[in-house]
């Protein structure tokens, strides 16, 4: 018995450390080959990534008819809506300048305007055109910069798409450079010619902010629509906004008639009037004021303030003289303006006679 477990351990011991020397030398040969692999130098070639294959379209009749996948990512092109030369225009002129108004018969070549290593490329072939745009790739920062604004950029895309007022830039030149879906409706109601906008308003190049109002139609083509237009200088051009003030209009319209209703009114009157606004200048007086105070016509036709009025009418002695007229001016100074009518009466007689109050 003590034999045959002699006998065992002497077979085990020489076959466990054959089989332990076996692992410590593949982990030694292992351990060499990382080592080697992590401090080879990689080659440059290996590291360089391969150029990306170009943006291809191919159009016929101005349509295009294929595509590349990067080409439908770029232009989002979808297979339910056809893509046509008009479009293909819109997206690239920003990046490449004028481009033919229809597909060019004879070869072209573009040069992008900020980056010289973007090329456009327009190959007629037979009744068929091919359009290839072929860029650097990006270093993997930039990618990954342009991955994590994208969101943000798609967010604004739709806000400024969806906004309710019509926004669009023009270069130095007035023509336009972009726009938003709204600019886009009234360009094409009011058939305004392409790269022109509807509203002819060239800002004054000397001033950095312009505000004008402006309309469109009218005058037989239906009612017009007013447009307050705010003109921004950016470093490119300029950057326009455009809001619909129809309900200012009308509200003004509205006070406007008032006004001349009252002022009907009021020649009538054998009393004198005279009506002040908010801000206590004179904003409307009859013509018995003229006749019952002497007041002169320019005096009052340059809109007073109400204590410029009240001193005159006591310089020509048509005001009843208060006890204390310096202390009765200052407190109808002081006095802000009442929400409500405020009635003063004072009852004197003119120098001719006339009463006055």
């Amino acid at each position: 018995m003590g034999g045959t477990y002699f006998g065992i351990c002497a077979l085990v011991e020489p076959t466990l450390a054959l089989f332990t020397g076996l692992i410590a030398g593949g982990a030694a040969f292992l351990a060499g080959w990382l080592v080697n692999r992590s401090t080879r130098r990689i080659p440059k070639a290996e590291l360089a990534k391969a150029p990306e294959p170009p943006i291809t379209l191919l159009l016929r009749d101005g349509v295009v008819i294929d595509s590349s996948s990067q080409a439908d990512r770029l232009f989002g092109h979808t297979t339910v809506a056809p893509l046509g030369w008009a479009e293909i225009v819109a997206t690239l002129q920003p990046l490449f300048g004028p481009l033919p108004d229809a597909p060019p018969q004879s070869p072209g070549h573009y040069t992008a305007v900020q980056d010289t290593q973007t090329r456009l490329t327009l190959t007629p072939e037979g009744d068929s055109l091919r359009l290839e745009i072929a860029a650097p790739p990006l270093p993997s920062g930039e990618a990954l910069r342009l991955r994590l604004n994208e969101p943000e950029a798609m967010r604004l895309h739709r806000v400024v798409g969806r906004a309710p007022l019509a926004i669009w830039m023009t270069d130095s030149a007035h023509a336009v450079t972009w726009s938003n879906t709204f600019f886009d409706d009234l360009h094409a109601q009011a058939g305004a010619a392409p790269g022109s906008a509807p509203f002819s308003l060239p800002p004054d190049p000397a001033q950095p902010r312009r505000v004008t109002r402006t309309r469109l139609g009218g005058e037989g083509d239906g009612p017009a629509a007013w447009y307050e237009v705010q003109s921004c200088r950016v470093s490119d051009g300029w950057l326009h906004y455009a809001q619909n003030i129809d309900a200012v209009i009308a509200a003004e319209t509205t006070q406007r008639n008032f006004m001349q209703t009252l002022s009907r009114i009021f020649a009538h009157l054998p009393i004198a009037l005279a009506v002040f606004d908010r801000e206590r200048r004179l904003a409307l007086f009859n013509p018995a004021l003229l006749d019952l105070t002497r007041l002169p016509a320019d005096f009052l036709t340059g809109r007073p303030n109400l204590l410029s009025f009240f001193d005159m009418l006591r310089d020509r002695q048509v005001l009843p003289e208060p006890r204390d007229y310096r202390s009765w001016r200052d407190k109808l100074g002081r006095s802000s303006p009442p929400p409500a009518a405020t009635t003063m009466s004072r009852r004197g007689r003119c120098r001719r006679g006339q009463p006055t109050g």
